[in-house]
């Protein structure tokens, strides 16, 4: 084997790993969202059954998908970047090596418990056909431990990447975090008013897709359940999936235009429907291009919740909505989702401009 084949080993193996952990993934999450037994697990968080009466229990089984669905994402992002890239760029270390070290034997067990406690079979199997080995005690413990793997994965990623970046000897000026925040808080805003746009273009074609639209945002400001998943998981999630895994580890293997494309394209298609696809794919372009230029998932993450916020504050037109009436915002709205094809078109174009002039700020100051 020559000494190429051996540089390029590694990285072909860590591909294979991305591929099949994100194939694995997106597997899960469809079986998830279509309840496809044995990987569709009842929503039993019970540590969160509190948080139900507090929550909307109409869309608390939305709450509780998500968070079954973010231990497996959280550990490949652990396990194919956060540990890999932070070994490479610490292991003059000791202590960070041992840090890392002791991490990546967290997620091997997290992955045991993932498995054993998400997927039921398993220990079922185990039970049925090896009577003599008892595993409900290691079934209760996962059971126990199950719940935790959410907000106990999130942390050592957050964990993780501070330290990998505390022994950076090159900073971040202040004045540069400035830039990237009004940049992306922008950004989000100004995709919402594009995606009015969007929305006015397919209403001329697909109404009803554009009125399932509409019940959807109407949901997102009138439930706290849902205002959770749009304002906290789904940033978190959603970016840490399509941005954090897919588009950067896709962008090691081909141009970065065409990673963002393929990752914005497969964001469309995870909202499962044509109304919420067109500005969602839309998004993910932006998103990528935040991601891709400033090198961190925080900002597609903050672009990310800022759409989803104004959204969410578009819709505010009662008293029963979480942040109340904010009649304004929603009139905007109608003025732009009800501008005729043309006219739609017109702003869409404008407004995807000024989204290119806040990315290249991006890409200057980076």
């Amino acid at each position: 084997m020559s000494a190429k084949q051996k540089i390029n080993l590694p990285k072909i193996i860590r591909g294979a790993l991305v591929l099949i952990l994100c194939a694995l993934w997106l597997l899960f999450a469809v079986c998830y969202w279509n309840r496809i037994y044995p990987f569709y697990r009842v929503a039993d968080f019970s540590y969160l059954h509190a948080a139900e009466a507090f929550l909307d229990p109409v869309y608390f089984s939305s709450v509780s998908v998500y968070l079954h669905l973010a231990p497996f994402l959280f550990l490949a992002h652990l396990i194919t970047r956060i540990i890999p890239d932070a070994m490479q760029s610490s292991l003059q270390n000791r202590k960070t090596a041992r840090l890392y070290t002791c991490a990546a034997t967290v997620c091997i067990i997290a992955g045991v418990i993932l498995m054993c406690g998400s997927i039921t079979w398993i220990p079922v199997w185990f039970s049925v056909n090896h009577p003599p080995l008892n595993v409900s005690g290691f079934v209760k413990f996962c059971n126990l431990i199950y719940p935790l793997l959410t907000p106990v994965c999130l942390l050592s990623t957050i964990c993780i990447t501070s330290v990998t970046e505390s022994r950076q000897k090159k900073k971040a000026p202040f004045t540069l975090f400035l830039i990237r925040f009004g940049v992306c808080t922008a950004a989000g805003v100004i995709v919402t008013a594009a995606s009015a746009c969007l929305l006015a273009i397919l209403n001329a074609f697909l109404p009803s897709a554009v009125t399932m639209v509409d019940h959807f945002c109407h949901t997102l400001a009138s439930s706290s359940s849902m205002c959770l998943i749009s304002l906290v998981l789904a940033p978190l999630i959603e970016e840490t999936a399509f941005r954090g895994l897919i588009q950067h580890h896709l962008s090691a293997h081909m141009p970065s235009w065409a990673a963002i494309i393929i990752s914005s394209f497969m964001f469309g298609l995870w909202h499962r429907n044509i109304g919420q696809f067109v500005y969602t794919f839309l998004f993910g372009l932006i998103a990528g291009a935040v991601f891709h230029f400033t090198g961190k998932i925080r900002w597609s993450i903050l672009t990310h919740f800022i759409l989803n916020l104004t959204a969410v504050l578009a819709f505010s037109t009662s008293e029963q909505c979480i942040f109340g009436t904010i009649p304004h915002l929603n009139q905007i709205y109608r003025i732009i989702a009800g501008l005729s094809v043309f006219s739609a078109f017109s702003v869409l174009c404008a407004l995807i401009c000024i989204l290119i002039f806040l990315i290249r700020i991006l890409a200057k100051k980076s």
